[in-house]
C-alpha cells in the first residue's frame, strides 16, 4: 500500500511539473490568428471593423493596428471557426456597402437613371454617325451602340435603388 501511495504521489507530482513547464499564456487563448498573404501568422484580437480595415489589438502587447482585408489570407478565430480569403473579402464588401448607407446608394442609383438621357443622346449620335458615315456597314453595330450604354445604366440604377430600399 505504501508503494502504491508513493507511486501515485510521484506520478501526480511529475504530471503537475510537466504541465507547469508548458508555457501557454492565458490571454492567447482568446486571440484570433491572422494568416497574412506572405505567410506570417499574427495573434490578435479583433477590436472593430472600420470601413475598409480590421482594427486589431496584438495579444502580446497593447498595440493596435489597422489591417486591410486584402492582406489577409485566412482568419482562425479563437472559437475554432476558420474563414478564408473569399469569405473575408465578401464580408468586407457587405460591411462597406452597409457602412456607406442606403442614402448614398439611392443617390447613385438616381444619378445613374438620370444619366440615361445624355448617354442615350451621345450613343444615338455615335450610332447614326457610324450608320451613315461608315461605308457598307450594317445597322447592327449602331443599334448595339445605342442600346447597350443606356441599358446598362438603367439596369444598374434600378438595382441600386432596390438595394437601397432593402437596407
Amino acid at each position: 500500500m505504501k508503494n502504491f501511495a508513493l507511486t501515485l504521489l510521484l506520478a501526480m507530482l511529475t504530471l503537475h511539473l510537466s504541465a507547469a513547464a508548458i508555457h501557454w499564456p492565458a490571454d492567447t487563448l482568446r486571440c484570433d490568428t491572422f494568416v497574412m498573404n506572405n505567410g506570417m501568422e499574427m495573434q490578435v484580437q479583433i477590436v472593430d471593423f472600420a470601413a475598409d480595415t480590421f482594427i486589431v489589438q496584438y495579444c502580446r502587447d497593447t498595440r493596435r493596428s489597422k489591417i486591410a482585408p486584402g492582406q489577409i489570407r485566412e482568419i482562425r478565430y479563437a472559437t475554432g471557426l476558420v474563414k478564408e480569403r473569399r469569405q473575408i473579402r465578401r464580408e468586407a464588401r457587405q460591411r462597406r456597402i452597409a457602412f456607406r448607407g442606403a442614402e448614398r446608394l439611392a443617390r447613385i442609383g438616381l444619378f445613374q437613371l438620370l444619366g440615361i438621357i445624355p448617354v442615350g443622346f451621345a450613343s444615338l449620335y455615335a450610332g447614326i454617325w457610324i450608320a451613315f458615315m461608315g461605308s457598307g456597314t450594317t445597322f447592327i453595330l449602331p443599334i448595339l451602340i445605342f442600346i447597350i450604354p443606356p441599358g446598362y445604366l438603367l439596369i444598374k440604377g434600378i438595382s441600386n435603388l432596390i438595394k437601397a430600399g432593402k437596407m
